[in-house]
């Protein structure tokens, strides 16, 4: 989702992906063998825009150009919980609400965890959800008491569903995941009907914030989301 790929061109297979150490040997990279992701072709662009990124999965931080990012805030503490991910939507909405920053990019984790631990739409699992719903509030009422409701457009994805306890299977519950987009510019009240793609994410980024994508990219924008 922010590369603008499939591991056929960005070379991440799985979870134990490490850079340098991958069967694919990626399309493109940059001096340290990384594919260009949105952090990078938004820092290259735009170089003096701010690039804030919040994660409580620690492991992210591997598939993100961070040495690119202005601030990376990954909260101390129980990985996994509910706990890990307030805090880290609280340092997101606190720094937001600072600084304004021209992107930031939010990961919860917990909702994974739940999915891992009692199952898939377990009622755990759904405690997760709603807590995560909770969590994305707290950022937009950040937005709006920073005044930057009018100028900022707001993304929210998730990486896969599951099945029992697991992920990553070729079942339709797996696969699909919800894709929601709202902002300046964006429809209301409107259902996209055309496919929509993990690595859309990436494009439609790109077109949000005034950037090309690369080449190696095969993303395309959601222009259906957006009014003509």
């Amino acid at each position: 989702m922010i590369s603008g790929a499939g591991p056929g061109q960005h070379g991440v297979t799985s979870n134990p992906w490490q850079l340098g150490n991958s069967p694919i040997e990626p399309t493109t990279r940059d001096p340290i063998s990384r594919f260009s992701t949105i952090f990078a072709v938004l820092r290259e662009q735009r170089p003096d825009v701010t690039i804030a990124l919040f994660h409580d999965w620690p492991g992210l931080a591997r598939l993100i150009e961070t040495d690119l990012c202005d601030v990376v805030i990954n909260p101390p503490g129980d990985k996994h919980t509910s706990e890990a991910a307030f805090a880290t939507a609280q340092a997101a909405a606190t720094y937001f609400a600072a600084h304004r920053p021209t992107f930031t990019f939010v990961h919860l984790d917990h909702v994974d965890h739940a999915g891992h631990q009692p199952g898939w739409l377990s009622e755990p699992d759904l405690f997760a959800v709603r807590e995560a719903d909770q969590l994305v509030g707290q950022i937009i009422a950040a937005i709006e008491a920073s005044g930057a409701t009018e100028d900022t457009l707001v993304l929210l994805t998730a990486d896969h569903g599951g099945l029992g306890t697991k992920h990553g299977g070729e079942s339709m519950i797996e696969l699909e995941i919800p894709w929601i987009i709202a902002g300046p510019g964006v429809k209301k009240d409107h259902e996209i009907t055309k496919t929509v793609n993990t690595y859309d994410t990436a494009a439609t980024l790109a077109k949000a914030l005034g950037v090309t994508p690369p080449d190696e990219w095969i993303a395309k924008p959601v222009d259906d989301a957006f009014v003509e």
